[in-house]
């Protein structure tokens, strides 16, 4: 009986003993034990334990939080009830565009509202990580698809159809069943792996590996997906406001959604770039495994985005807009991308941005606008600038360039 005694309170304070009776750690809400966060690993390391901001391994991550914060906005701060009026003056063309970009959107923002924490946020073991990924799903969930919602029922007689029809076109289900494959693969790992602590059972080495894998895997297609997979739709919905003055309240938000977007961006890029670069992270083999391959799961989804653009397209071009413009433009992204994260890029020659006025939507935050003329989207990005260093600014342009 008394044997039973150190097995219970291992089990009890976070730890299991494997076959050979060595006490292993195993994932809990809180670990009891001391932590050197500055030796503690991104994933997969001691655990988790108070959430502490005094030591920070990476304060890039922090840095992160702290802008999204300060860049925080409402769901409705935008009035888009004038673009009712607009969307009566779209031709068909751009009806089905706008309506079939929304629908893309709102499900590229669902998987990432959800994906990320309930995929791997039980193996984040750096609280300042941790607490970045939590802003970030909370601007995806609370913001972003709610600002969708915000759109269809400023827009449309009947929103719900709208969102309902997502689920009746085959382009979109195809789609979304791609993007999705890899946090599904991810999540079922990182489930086994907990059952496996849980339960006291050893990690196989090469199990760990596969995780480890599945884990770059999963932020390369977070990186797809917030660096090319948005920007089409982003464009196409800013090209009526640019060439007709159309839309232009739908094309407010998707400019706070964008600034989002690249802020999200720069930490997946961040992130791969420790998997690749830092070994005690423990991520250089699972990296080196992918890394072939790289350019190709880039170029698979860029053609994936250009049926896409096809479908968008289906019932014709407008002004300002076009399919050929739409893919040059995916292609350019895609060899921008690549740069960012150390790769070689996939189409030679395409380093002009061939929708140079899409940088004005974009960088939103070097327009000036007067208070009386239109809304402000950059009325608290100022407050964060004074806490953020020369040298992270830098390299966040750097990230972004």
């Amino acid at each position: 009986m008394d044997s039973k005694i150190p097995i219970m309170r291992a089990r009890r304070f976070g730890v299991s003993r494997n076959k050979l009776g060595t006490i292993m750690k195993k994932q809990t809400i809180y670990n009891g034990e001391y932590i050197n966060f500055n030796n503690e690993k991104l994933f997969l390391g001691e655990g988790k334990n108070s959430q502490r901001y005094d030591v920070l391994k990476y304060p890039f991550f922090d840095t992160m939080a702290d802008r999204m914060m300060g860049q925080d906005w409402t769901h409705d701060e935008v009035n888009c009830v004038k673009d009712k009026q607009d969307f009566r003056y779209l031709s068909d063309a751009m009806k089905h565009a706008y309506t079939s970009v929304l629908q893309k959107l709102i499900f590229l923002d669902s998987i990432q509202g959800r994906g990320m924490l309930q995929t791997f946020g039980s193996i984040i073991t750096l609280p300042e990580l941790e607490a970045c990924m939590t802003v970030w799903q909370h601007f995806e969930i609370d913001k972003h698809s709610k600002s969708y919602t915000h759109i269809l029922r400023s827009v449309y007689d009947n929103p719900t159809e709208v969102f309902d029809a997502s689920f009746r076109t085959p382009e979109l289900v195809r789609l979304a069943g791609t993007v999705s494959e890899p946090y599904d693969r991810c999540f079922e790992l990182v489930t086994e792996y907990n059952f496996r602590l849980l339960r006291g059972m050893d990690i196989p080495p090469a199990f760990e590996q596969e995780l480890k894998q599945s884990l770059v895997r999963l932020f390369l297609e977070i990186n797809i997906l917030e660096g090319i997979r948005f920007y089409s739709g982003f464009a196409t919905v800013w090209s009526m406001h640019y060439s007709q003055g159309l839309m232009e309240r739908t094309g407010k938000v998707l400019q706070l959604i964008c600034r989002d977007e690249n802020l999200h961006l720069a930490i997946s890029q961040y992130v791969l770039r420790l998997f690749r670069t830092v070994p005690e992270e423990g991520f250089r083999e699972a990296y080196a495994f992918w890394q072939p391959g790289i350019q190709d799961m880039y170029s698979e989804a860029v053609e994936q985005e250009f049926a896409w653009v096809d479908y968008l397209f289906r019932h014709g071009s407008f002004l300002g807009m076009t399919p050929d413009l739409a893919k040059m433009y995916l292609r350019y992204l895609a060899n921008k991308r690549l740069r960012a994260i150390g790769e070689q890029p996939l189409f030679e020659g395409l380093t002009q941005n061939p929708l140079e006025w899409v940088e004005t939507y974009i960088n939103n935050d070097l327009t000036e606008n007067l208070p009386q003329e239109s809304e402000i989207l950059n009325y608290k990005v100022d407050i964060l600038n004074q806490a953020v260093s020369d040298t992270e600014l830098r390299e966040l342009r750097a990230m972004l360039s």
